[in-house]
């Protein structure tokens, strides 16, 4: 390889290394507060917990891009992570002084609607910043180590929380986590780019001109529209499995003997799920990482999308075989932890290429909000599924939720797999290519 590593480049190692830190304690407190919540309450409470969480962070998130585009992004990407870390400990600080519940779950609620609203702030920063410190030849190579952090987070993360979980108070591993957010808001003051002459005020009205050219924008490309509202339904139909499924299930189901029943409690089990799915993206990403960019974008999406659905079969599939219809549940433990793997392998395959695309085809004055809006258009609808998510497990129980969310991920996959504008993304104008970049994980919390 003669191109140069971009962790040569200190700007992008510093913002790689805030990244690992504020990742490893965003995994640490979404899966600890999964699970307590549960624990406190029931599956349509924490489905209520979950939507509200992303309705903020998605009315949030066009303001960010609208900041982002404006003022100086490193400033924003530190304040925000030093404001998290400040809120989460002072969440703990409550926790330690009250055993109440009710209280307990306020402080939640109120914790998630702030973290949310930071998190919209800093997330288009973020996800811009890399196509400001790197060079366009570094750019997959930069989206692959971003793909390798968060297997990595995964893996290291998901496995301490469930020890942490099992072992520790809460309030304890809250003040962990904000102490993280705090060392990564360090690392990120010292990144250094160049700053781009601002355009236009920071007024409402020109918050709304700049997304009316976006919307605008995003009407004239096709292709780019149509994947939008594709990944809009996968992402409704995918992540009440991960969000509302998988918490539930190791909280319900393993209540007596199961597979290492002696040794591993049932959070360290969600765990194992986490970190089957990160060993298959951390393959698949470290893969990317020595390869050059092929293009053809949208069939290799398409693929990979009916790929993905089909892993995704196997969850209601194996539920019922060994689970409702027969007493096997350490089968199933070993069939979904299998499962998660597949998935794992299929999400970095949609992601990292197609990350590269809008980073190269925006302008870099209009990424942030560009980028913005397409999280807006694609996750949209997750609150929504958070919720009734919750709502059909309380009702109707864990098996149908699987059913209704596999098929519905499977017949979205084929439509997008018959669109020829997508198809053809990638294939004669690199321009016209798009990204899913974090449309699939983020919210799904796999």
């Amino acid at each position: 390889m003669t191109r140069k590593n971009v962790l040569a480049n200190k700007d992008f190692t510093l913002l790689f290394v805030g990244a690992l830190c504020s990742n490893i304690g965003q995994v640490f407190y979404t899966f600890a507060v999964g699970l307590y919540v549960l624990e406190l309450s029931n599956a349509l409470i924490h489905g209520l917990y979950l939507a509200i969480s992303g309705i903020v962070f998605l009315l949030a998130t066009p303001i960010g891009g609208f900041i982002a585009d404006r003022l100086n992004m490193v400033r924003i990407i530190y304040i925000t992570d030093y404001m998290r870390g400040a809120i989460i400990i002072v969440s703990g600080y409550i926790f330690s002084l009250t055993d109440n519940g009710t209280i307990q779950l306020y402080v939640l609620f109120a914790t998630t609607v702030c973290l949310n609203i930071l998190s919209g702030l800093f997330n288009p920063a973020a996800a811009s910043l890399i196509r400001f410190i790197v060079e366009d030849e570094q750019l997959q190579q930069a989206q692959s180590y971003y793909g390798l952090l968060s297997s990595i987070q995964n893996i290291i993360g998901v496995l301490l929380a469930g020890i942490l979980f099992s072992f520790i108070k809460i309030s304890l591993l809250f003040i962990l986590v904000g102490i993280l957010y705090i060392l990564s808001g360090f690392s990120e003051m010292f990144i250094r780019y160049h700053q781009r002459e601002s355009s236009g005020g920071m007024t409402i009205g020109t918050l709304f001109k700049d997304y009316g050219e976006g919307f605008r924008y995003l009407r004239g490309q096709k292709a780019l529209l149509y994947m939008v509202l594709g990944v809009l339904f996968i992402n409704f139909f995918f992540s009440p499995v991960f969000s509302n499924g998988t918490p539930y299930f190791v909280t319900y189901y393993l209540t007596g003997d199961y597979l290492f029943s002696s040794f591993v409690s049932p959070p360290t089990w969600k765990a194992i799920f986490s970190c089957a799915f990160s060993i298959g993206s951390l393959i698949i990403s470290f893969t990317f990482g020595l390869t050059k960019d092929r293009g053809k974008y949208g069939k290799r999406v398409q693929r990979w999308l009916v790929y993905l659905a089909i892993s995704l079969l196997l969850v209601p599939a194996s539920f019922y075989a060994f689970v409702v219809l027969t007493d096997l549940l350490n089968w199933y433990l070993i069939t979904l932890t299998a499962t998660m793997f597949f998935i794992g392998i299929a999400v970095p395959c949609i992601n990292i290429p197609l990350g590269v695309a809008i980073n190269m085809m925006i302008e870099k004055d209009k990424l942030a909000k560009v980028q913005s809006l397409i999280t807006i258009g694609s996750m949209g609808l997750t609150p929504v599924a958070s919720f009734i998510g919750g709502f059909v497990i309380k009702e109707f129980g864990l098996g149908p939720m699987f059913i209704v969310c596999a098929v519905g991920v499977m017949v979205t996959a084929v439509l997008i797999g018959a669109s020829k504008e997508i198809r053809n993304l990638g294939v004669k104008d690199k321009a016209k290519t798009i990204d899913i970049e974090n449309l699939i994980e983020e919210e799904v919390a796999l």
